[in-house]
């Protein structure tokens, strides 16, 4: 077969442009799933918060990773996120993969002050004990009565002191609970029969946060109250505004009741007092009863208190997850002792809180578990050590010495920086699911192995001309 040279060029350059549309077909691939998208994030109520990187349209690049955050101005509360019309919980922040347009919106409303009021028996207060629900910035003034013969002692509003005056007016700008003390009379004021709601149980199939609480509890037996903090938080962020109600028992856990209901702050903290009216055994127990993206969750502690009968009237108390019995204070050796008990194969844990004016310098305490020395870690909390020891949990016999010289062979305490969150050596995982949306970034062909395909393809077309050349040449 003859080959003209005009018919040769015409194939060799069909051959080529074929080559070279086959080359940049992928560049045309990648530029059609690699646009960019536009977040249109909003608050839906004006002034009720802010929105970080902002509100208004902002444009990514498709595969991009972007977290939104919300900002709660005072007066308002914030209820949770609604991506592309799906709601997304109420967490502070939520990421999202960017793979198509989104609308944002950060939903806030007006929020209300929760008063919480307490008190001792020997009288009564107006309005009366329970948990009440004011609009916020409002103010709110509660009146003491007290029982016949007995006198009234003073006021604590979140735990400080607040003086004796027939009332006590406060400024409903955030939760707050107010406790009355009296002293002597009759003690006719009748006992609250337990009313607390029954604990909820866990939906498996919704998110499952985490709830965590300590307590601290003051040592002076004419002031004292128990301060209580934690936080519900799911996936390393808080939970904003929500209810976590507070009770305690005294019969091992057959009945409860309540003492205080509080809102989580911006970043899933909360705080409570409470004010027991006696020494002894309690639980106390934490309830978050969840919603319709977060499943509910209880959290409880054993927490055993005794007054020291000396001139300071000094109070020792322990938090623990083991049953704490027989706690006692040895006023002729200084020392603290008592026992813990769990079951076997878990991790015991105690916190106590002692008076710096019985344990001066935290250095020379020794405790002692079945008689041998074990470590501790120490956290300064104003006048009070708040110290804390783990264990193999089995029925244990602890002993404090407060004033024992530390000697070269006993252990160093280890100072931490805050106390820990019911401390345990096995806390639940924090789930890793996030309820945004994700999908994978598409791959986009490298440049390089694109110029590598053109000129194959070059090459190729090349020797296809070499070819026809000498087969027509040789048909000549």
């Amino acid at each position: 077969m003859k080959l003209s040279a005009r018919k040769v060029t015409i194939f060799v350059l069909l051959t080529f442009l074929m080559g070279v549309s086959l080359a940049i077909l992928p560049l045309g691939y990648a530029q059609y799933y690699n646009p960019t998208c536009t977040v249109d994030a909003s608050v839906n109520y004006p002034g009720a918060g802010t929105l970080t990187p902002g509100s208004g349209s902002s444009v990514y690049n498709y595969g991009d990773y972007v977290v939104y955050t919300e900002y709660t101005n005072p007066g308002y509360s914030f209820n949770g996120w609604y991506l592309n019309g799906v709601y997304e919980g109420d967490l502070s922040s939520i990421p999202i993969t960017i793979y198509q347009d989104y609308q944002l919106i950060a939903v806030f409303s007006v929020s209300s002050a929760f008063l919480t009021i307490s008190s001792s028996t020997g009288g009564t207060t107006n309005p009366g004990t329970g948990v009440w629900n004011y609009t916020y910035g409002s103010t709110v003034t509660v009146q003491e009565s007290p029982s016949s013969g007995a006198t009234f002692s003073g006021w604590y509003l979140d735990g400080t002191y607040m003086g004796t005056t027939t009332s006590l007016t406060v400024t409903m700008n955030q939760d707050h609970q107010v406790n009355a003390f009296f002293a002597g009379g009759n003690n006719t004021t009748p006992t609250p029969t337990p009313t607390s709601m029954p604990a909820p149980t866990p939906n498996p199939n919704l998110l499952s946060p985490i709830l965590q609480f300590y307590c601290t509890s003051s040592t002076s037996y004419s002031t004292f109250n128990i301060e209580i903090q934690g936080v519900l938080e799911y996936n390393g962020s808080g939970l904003v505004d929500a209810g976590v109600y507070f009770s305690y028992s005294v019969t091992n856990g057959a009945t409860w009741q309540d003492f205080a209901y509080v809102e989580t702050g911006y970043y899933g903290n909360f705080s409570a007092v409470w004010m027991p009216s006696a020494s002894g055994d309690y639980v106390i127990r934490a309830v978050y009863f969840g919603d319709s993206v977060y499943s509910a969750e209880t959290s409880t502690v054993n927490f055993e208190l005794t007054p020291l009968e000396n001139q300071n009237q000094n109070v020792f108390s322990v938090v623990s997850n083991s049953t704490v019995s027989s706690l006692a204070f040895d006023s002729s050796t200084d020392s603290l002792s008592f026992g813990v008990s769990g079951p076997s194969g878990t991790t015991g844990y105690s916190q106590i809180c002692i008076a710096k004016s019985l344990l001066p310098d935290v250095t020379n305490l020794i405790v002692t578990l079945d008689s041998s020395t074990i470590s501790y870690s120490h956290f300064s909390s104003g006048d009070d050590w708040l110290i804390t020891i783990y264990y193999h949990h089995s029925s244990h016999s602890i002993v404090m010495a407060l004033n024992s010289q530390a000697s070269l062979s006993s252990p160093t305490p280890a100072p931490t920086s805050t106390p820990t969150l019911n401390p345990t050596a096995n806390p639940t995982a924090s789930p890793t699911t996030s309820p945004s949306p994700t999908a994978p970034t598409p791959s986009t062909p490298e440049f390089p192995s694109l110029v590598i395909l053109s000129l194959f393809i070059v090459m190729i077309s090349l020797a296809i001309v070499v070819i026809l050349r000498k087969r027509a040449k040789a048909n000549t």
